[in-house]
C-alpha cells in the first residue's frame, strides 16, 4: 500500500545545480548532524513538510504506546510466565505475546542485557509480520529498539540489516517524494557514512552509494517543499548552510536537531 503521493515539479537540470554543489558545500556539516531528529515548526510550506515528517515519527511512537504500555514493568519471571502461557494456548505466533515480548526486551535493555533484549525484539518482529503483514509499519519502533541493543553489542551486521529493513519498509509504505520519510533518510545517510569502518558485511562502494541515494532523495523532497529554493533545501542538512538565507535567525528553523 502506498500512502499519499506528493508531486515533485523540479526539473532534472535544476536538481543537478543543487545536488552536485551541495555535496561539497555541506559535506563537513553533514557529519555533525544528529542521528535522531525532530523538527521546529515555522509558518511555511517547507516547515509543514518537515513537521509532517516529525509528526509521522510521533505517530509511530504513539501507535506503539497504544499497543503496549511502555510504563508497565514486570519482573523477568512474570513476563516469561505470561509468554509461555500465551504460547501454550495460542501458539508461537499469537499476537497477544507482543506486549510481553517487547516489555521483556525493554526490561533486559534497561538492565544492559542486550543479547536477551535483541532476542525478544527479534521474536516480536516475527510475530508482527505473521499477524500484521510484512509491510506493517508497527515494526518500525521495534526495529529502533533492536538497533539500540545491537549497537550496544557492536553487532554491526545486525544493525545494518535493521537499517536496511527500516528503509525497505519506508519504501513499501511511502511514495518516493513523501516528506514523511525525511527524518529517516537523514538518519540513514548518517549511518551509511559512519559505518564505513564497521564489519557490516557491506563494502565501501555499497555504503557510499546508499548514502548518496538517500541524500539525493531527501534533497528532491526538500526542493519541492521549499519551492525550489536551493539554499533552504540545503538547510535541511545543517543550520550553517542557511546562515545567509536566514540572517536574523540564531539557528536555522529547518535544522533537524537532537
Amino acid at each position: 500500500m502506498r500512502i499519499t503521493t506528493y508531486k515533485n515539479n523540479a526539473s532534472t537540470e535544476s536538481m543537478k545545480k543543487i545536488i552536485l554543489p551541495g555535496i561539497y558545500v555541506c559535506v563537513y556539516f553533514l557529519f555533525s548532524t544528529p542521528l535522531i531528529a525532530e523538527t521546529i515548526s515555522i509558518d511555511s510550506k517547507k516547515s509543514l513538510c518537515l513537521a509532517e515528517a516529525n509528526n509521522n515519527s510521533v505517530h509511530l511512537q504513539q501507535g506503539l504506546e497504544n499497543w503496549i504500555n511502555l510504563e508497565r514493568r514486570e519482573s523477568q519471571q512474570a513476563y516469561e510466565h505470561r509468554i509461555n502461557e500465551i504460547e501454550a494456548n495460542g501458539g508461537v505466533f499469537d499476537g497477544a505475546m507482543l506486549p510481553e515480548l517487547i516489555g521483556l526486551g525493554i526490561l533486559h535493555q534497561e538492565q544492559l542485557n542486550h543479547e536477551e533484549a535483541a532476542n525478544a525484539f527479534q521474536r516480536a518482529l516475527y510475530i508482527i509480520r505473521v499477524n500484521e503483514g510484512l509491510y506493517s509499519t508497527k515494526q518500525l519502533p521495534v526495529i529502533d529498539f533492536l538497533i539500540e541493543s545491537n549497537t550496544s553489542r557492536q553487532e554491526w551486521k545486525q544493525v545494518a540489516d535493521s537499517y536496511d529493513m527500516m528503509y525497505w519498509l519506508y519504501r513499501r509504505n511511502y511514495a518516493d517524494d513523501d516528506p514523511r520519510q525525511l527524518n529517516t533518510l537523514k538518519r540513514l545517510r548518517r549511518w551509511y557514512m559512519e559505518s564505513y569502518n564497521k564489519k557490516t558485511g557491506r563494502n565501501l562502494e555499497q555504503l557510499f552509494t546508499s548514502a548518496e541515494d538517500v541524500y539525493e532523495k531527501a534533497i528532491k523532497i526538500m526542493w519541492n517543499c521549499s519551492n525550489g529554493n536551493a539554499q533552504e533545501t540545503m538547510c535541511f542538512w545543517h543550520k550553517s548552510c542557511c546562515q545567509d538565507a536566514l540572517p536574523l535567525q540564531e539557528v536555522c528553523p529547518l535544522d533537524l536537531k537532537k
